[in-house]
């Protein structure tokens, strides 16, 4: 087998050199990339209609399968995602870098009135102190607590997930 010729080659339309190997589609096609790609657009444009008419036919014609296709994966993509983040968060919090983060932050100054009140709120529904209740808004069973006030830490709302997100945004 003869050894290729390693000499950059001319593109046949705009006389550059090109690199066979970097540039060309297949090895005996020596097209700059600039060529090819302007190539590719004179095409579209002479075909636009043509190709937008088939886009839209094969389009009608798998609608529905397609909805159908997404109805069903999309959700199963969903759940396994949100396993991997949490699975991830997990591995993380378990890390040595996960747990210093951690108390890092449990032992900042900024936070220490709020690491306070919850575990001072935690111990004392704990006790039977406080009475866990339905949320206060909607009446839902599930129901964490919210301090208005850090320096009140038994003063505590009683907020389900949603309503406790709401609070917190506006």
């Amino acid at each position: 087998m003869a050894d290729r010729d390693d000499t950059p080659k001319l593109c046949p339309h705009c006389q550059q050199p090109t690199d066979a190997s970097a540039n060309s589609i297949a090895h005996w096609v020596y097209t700059c990339r600039a060529c090819r790609t302007a190539k590719a657009a004179a095409y579209y444009l002479r075909n636009r209609a043509r190709i937008l008419e088939q886009s839209d036919r094969r389009y009608q014609t798998h609608h529905d399968e397609i909805i159908a296709h997404r109805r069903q994966v999309r959700p199963q993509q969903r759940r396994a995602a949100l396993e991997r983040y949490r699975s991830y968060g997990r591995k993380w919090q378990q890390s040595p870098a996960g747990r210093a983060y951690y108390q890092a932050y449990l032992r900042s100054p900024a936070q220490h009135p709020k690491v306070t009140a919850r575990r001072l709120a935690r111990y004392a529904v704990s006790r039977g102190q406080l009475i866990r209740q339905p949320c206060e808004s909607c009446g839902a069973l599930t129901a964490e607590m919210h301090h208005d006030s850090y320096l009140e830490p038994l003063t505590v709302r009683w907020l389900c997930p949603p309503c406790h997100r709401r609070v917190h945004s506006s």
